[in-house]
């Protein structure tokens, strides 16, 4: 008969054994690394956040199906912001309590200001696609994506005066932050710039025009979304205006839900400036033939969606365990990745973007060299 003593010791042995084996599995056992997405899923910006949503989850099966990142499958769990920044910070709540995002994608100005001190609290990296520059400002969690209004908003006015376009220029602006950078960029060139300003959302541009036209206005700069930009051109082919016209981003300014509405004949010479053209791109002939129907507005959004993952998992591959502090310091070392825009990746916490001027002819944004 074994002595009792030997007997407690194999059993302790057995269990230290076991203990061991465990660590080690659950050391080395996968799971699911959670993307966080704050879109616009219903309401004015719908037509934007569900395209983006496409875009990354387009990008996510690409990566799971290469075998994820270090094995660990990458997932994504939105919530809908309706591009308010109260819906914003609820949506980011729920996702913290219950998902624990290793890193958000926001979209928008209101809601990436809104959840920007919530996510820095929460010591929680995060990509946000709007024209807005100040959440990232005392914010190193904060990295910002998109169209830089300032340095449009430059480009155009540039333009329109080695062209000579124009003999006075105007503005129809939103009342929102990026309009105020680019009125403030676009009066460094030209001081005397009129502005007529209308509240966000609104989409009756009558009266504006009217007022433009009375103070002999012949140019107009605006910047904006697809949904104000189909009123306005509409409405300004409707009552014989033929002001000269110069909008960022070219993709909302005149897309193929603006040529369902007008002739290219009451668009033809429009000035834009939007990013590196993607026509061409693989991704977009996917997107394509995966949402017939889709608009170059929706296109660029998913652009973006698909371009925020591809960033984020490549600075997770990067990192020997999938760590929000090991991401953070990542996503501003992150320089090659599969882009569809042709970014060179962060500086200074902005994404390096390349934008350029085009001119709509026929039926197509024709680049302008």
């Amino acid at each position: 008969m074994m002595p009792v003593f030997s007997s407690k010791l194999g059993l302790v042995q057995g269990m230290f054994i076991l203990l061991i084996f465990f660590s080690f599995y659950g050391c080395t056992s996968k799971q699911d690394l959670i993307i966080g997405a704050v879109i616009p899923l219903t309401g004015w910006g719908a037509y934007y956040g569900t395209s983006e949503l496409h875009g990354m989850e387009m990008a996510r099966d690409e990566i799971n199906s290469a075998g994820g990142i270090h094995g660990n499958l990458l997932q994504i769990a939105a919530e809908d912001s309706k591009g308010d920044g109260k819906e914003a910070v609820t949506a980011t709540q729920k996702l913290l309590n219950f998902n624990t995002p290793l890193a958000f994608v926001v979209s928008f100005a209101p809601p990436a200001l809104a959840i920007a001190p919530i996510l820095k609290e929460a010591q929680t990296p995060f990509i946000y696609d709007a024209y807005i520059k100040s959440p990232i400002q005392d914010n190193p969690y904060a990295f910002k994506s998109h169209f830089d209004p300032e340095m449009g908003c430059k480009l155009l006015v540039q333009y329109a005066q080695q062209k000579k376009l124009h003999k006075k220029l105007g503005a129809i602006f939103a009342q929102i932050e990026y309009n105020q950078i680019c009125l403030d960029a676009a009066k460094q060139l030209e001081p005397d710039l009129n502005v007529y300003w209308y509240n966000f959302g609104d989409t009756d541009f009558r009266t504006l025009f009217l007022k433009a036209k009375a103070d002999g206005v012949d140019t107009l700069l605006i910047l904006g979304w697809e949904n104000e930009f189909i009123p306005f051109f509409t409405q300004k082919a409707e009552q014989g205006y033929n002001f000269n016209i110069l909008c960022g981003t070219a993709s909302e300014c005149i897309s193929s839900n603006t040529l369902k509405q007008l002739s290219t004949s009451q668009l033809n010479g429009v000035i834009g400036t939007d990013f590196a053209a993607i026509s061409e791109k693989p991704f977009v002939k996917q997107y394509k033939e995966k949402y017939p129907g889709a608009s170059e507005a929706n296109v660029l959004a998913a652009a973006f969606g698909y371009e925020s993952i591809q960033i984020l998992a490549t600075a997770l591959n990067a990192c020997s365990q999938a760590t929000k502090e090991c991401l953070l310091n990542q996503l501003s070392l992150v320089k090659n990745y599969p882009s569809v825009l042709g970014t060179h990746g962060f500086n200074h916490q902005i994404l390096d973007v390349d934008t350029n001027l085009y001119r709509f002819e026929g039926n197509g944004w024709k680049l302008i060299s």
